[in-house]
């Protein structure tokens, strides 16, 4: 028997492209690739293609490929955004741990993703990472005082 497919799709957007067209954007973008594959896994799979989805905040993608209702506070108002929000962490977590081998110093690991005091003093003795959102106030702050 063949294992079921996964039923959510994950998606990481690029530093470059946050830097680029802004965290929204990037966000936005991101909600419509996950939408988009997830609906073909789904199809793939010989199950029916979603007709509606629901977004954790208050805006919307412009170009969702399928209807989409905001909910702000959507993590304790849907159980469906609650366990997208796990799954996205989850996820985030792996890629932060993997960070963290790959550039040890940063305390990635444990920060998961937020500005720490270590995080911030492994900035200061080593530099900024290829990881590093550029656009970032504490980042762009860094570069500007000619640090790295």
């Amino acid at each position: 028997m063949m294992a079921p497919p996964h039923l959510h799709h994950t998606i990481s957007i690029d530093v470059a492209q946050i830097d680029q067209n802004g965290i929204l954007q990037a966000t936005f973008a991101g909600m419509v690739i996950a939408a988009s594959r997830l609906t073909e896994k789904l199809v793939k799979a010989g199950l029916s293609a979603p007709v509606h989805a629901l977004v954790d905040g208050n805006l919307l993608p412009p170009d969702m490929p399928l209807p989409a209702t905001a909910l702000i506070k959507g993590d304790s108002r849907s159980l469906s955004i609650a366990a997208a929000s796990i799954i996205a962490k989850t996820a985030r977590d792996e890629i932060m741990q993997t960070l963290d081998a790959l550039h040890p110093g940063y305390g990635w690991a444990n920060n998961m993703g937020y500005g720490t005091k270590a995080h911030q003093a492994g900035i200061r003795q080593f530099g900024v990472t290829p990881y590093h959102r550029r656009s970032f106030k504490p980042i762009r702050r860094y570069l500007d005082a000619g640090d790295d």
